[in-house]
C-alpha cells in the first residue's frame, strides 16, 4: 500500500440491513461490560480464539478497552466495531478487522455476540458488512477467520459469509484442551 494507513478515510459507523457497526467510544464500557459478563461462560469455552475472555473484566477494564479500541482504530492498528441493533441501538456484541497487513491487503476478522442475540444471523451480517467495506473502500482482498473446531456456530458464520476452510492446526498447548483451530479464508478479486 502506498498510502499511510493512518490517512485512510475509514468509516467509524457502518450500516447493514439490521445492524449498525460503530467504533467503540468513551462511555461504552458499561454496556460492553454487561454484555461480556452475561456471555462470559460461553466465551471462555474458546480460550485459543478468545484469550481475553479468560479473565473476568471489571467495569473499568471494559471502559479502558473501549477507549483503547478507539485509539487503535484511529491509529489503524486494529479496526474494532460494536455490533448494535439498527432498530433499537441495543448492544449485540463486537466485531473487528484485526492484524492488518496493509501491504498484502489482508485482515483477520473476529466477532462475538451477547448470548441473548446468538442464532439470529447477526454475526454473519456483521462479517459481510466488514468485508464489503474493507474491499470497496480499502481495496482489501484477503480475509481470514480462525475458530476452535468445536465452535460450530462460529464456523457456520464463516461459511455463511462465503469463507472457505483452508486448513487446520492443533490448539495451542496453553488452550488446555486437545483439538484444532479451523482456518478459514476469503480472497476477493
Amino acid at each position: 500500500m502506498t498510502v499511510d494507513p493512518i490517512l485512510l478515510p475509514i468509516p467509524e459507523t457502518l450500516h447493514s440491513q439490521r445492524l449498525t457497526l460503530r467504533c467503540p467510544r468513551e462511555g461504552d464500557g458499561a454496556a460492553v461490560h454487561a454484555a461480556v459478563l452475561a456471555t462470559l461462560a460461553q466465551l471462555r469455552a474458546w480460550p485459543a480464539s478468545l484469550p481475553w475472555a479468560q479473565d473476568t473484566p471489571s467495569p473499568a477494564a471494559s471502559e479502558r478497552w473501549c477507549r483503547l479500541a478507539r485509539a487503535e482504530f484511529i491509529l489503524r492498528q486494529q479496526l474494532p466495531w460494536l455490533i448494535l441493533s439498527r432498530e433499537h441501538g441495543t448492544l449485540l456484541g463486537a466485531c473487528g478487522l484485526h492484524h492488518p497487513d496493509w501491504d498484502a491487503g489482508s485482515f483477520a476478522i473476529g466477532y462475538w455476540l451477547h448470548r441473548d442475540h446468538q442464532g439470529h444471523g447477526y454475526a454473519t451480517e456483521a462479517v459481510q458488512a466488514l468485508v464489503a467495506m474493507a474491499h470497496h473502500k480499502l481495496d482489501i482482498r484477503q480475509f481470514t477467520i480462525d475458530c476452535d473446531a468445536r465452535n460450530v456456530a462460529s464456523a457456520r458464520v464463516a461459511e455463511r459469509a462465503g469463507f472457505v476452510l483452508e486448513g487446520r492446526q492443533p490448539l495451542p498447548a496453553e488452550a488446555g484442551a486437545d483439538g484444532e483451530i479451523l482456518l478459514y479464508g476469503l480472497t476477493l478479486p
